[in-house]
């Protein structure tokens, strides 16, 4: 196990914690922003796409123990965003510091749209609801927000020793 992976799972899980001890109790119209969404946008920017499937299906994975959801549909969404999020990789490196922001606002609000048509299938409740754009507001914007230091959190936690010699 290589520094830059010790690094991700370490900040993987700070993440975690802090979605579920501050973000968790933190309200914006009756909705808590939802950090974990922006994880693997982040890791799909930084590391590509392989990593950003393993940092997105083990942080949703974690954050499905926490809900009251089906098991492993947080997992499946956060793969897939992750995926989504890492194919941009490359195309950003020189990128403005806003750009990651705009990046998290349209991938969560992919996000959690596809999560409530996965969650709407399996579970055969409607959640196609008027609260529902307050979810995706909530959200999206506070992810946008959040993503440029998360992203540099990331690209802290990605890269390698030579790299860091070079700074």
């Amino acid at each position: 196990m290589n520094l830059s992976t010790i690094r991700l799972l370490w900040l993987g899980s700070a993440l975690v914690v802090l979605q579920l001890t501050f973000f968790g109790n933190l309200q914006i119209a009756g909705v808590h922003p939802d950090l974990l969404f922006l994880v693997p946008i982040a890791a799909g920017l930084v590391a590509g796409s392989q990593r950003a499937i393993v940092i997105g299906f083990a942080v949703g994975m974690a954050a499905d123990l926490f809900n009251e959801t089906p098991f492993g549909l947080t997992a499946l969404t956060f793969s897939l965003l992750g995926y989504a999020a890492g194919m941009l990789d490359g195309k950003t490196i020189r990128a403005p510091w806003w750009l990651a922001g705009l990046f998290a606002l349209v991938g969560s609000a992919l996000g959690l749209i596809a999560w409530v048509v996965m969650a709407s299938v399996i579970t055969d409740r409607d959640l196609f609801t008027s609260s529902l754009l307050v979810v995706l507001l909530v959200v999206c914007v506070g992810n946008a927000l959040m993503a440029p230091p998360v992203v540099k959190m990331f690209q802290w936690a990605y890269a390698s020793r030579d790299d860091r010699m070079l700074r």
